[in-house]
């Protein structure tokens, strides 16, 4: 569910660094990390501008 953070980075650090922005990012929508595992985040960003909640 990261493969879209894994891609665009070249060491372990970087991940850690690109996985807390995209967290950051997400949590400005409401979202919790653990959201992500079960929908992509499209999804979950598409469903708050919405108001739909599955």
């Amino acid at each position: 569910y990261f493969i879209e953070v894994e891609i665009q980075v070249d060491t372990h650090d970087e991940l850690d660094d690109a996985r807390d922005i995209l967290f950051s990012f997400l949590s400005q929508f409401g979202i919790k990390r653990e959201d992500s595992i079960r929908q992509s985040y499209l999804e979950l960003i598409t469903e708050r501008f919405r108001g739909i909640n599955v």
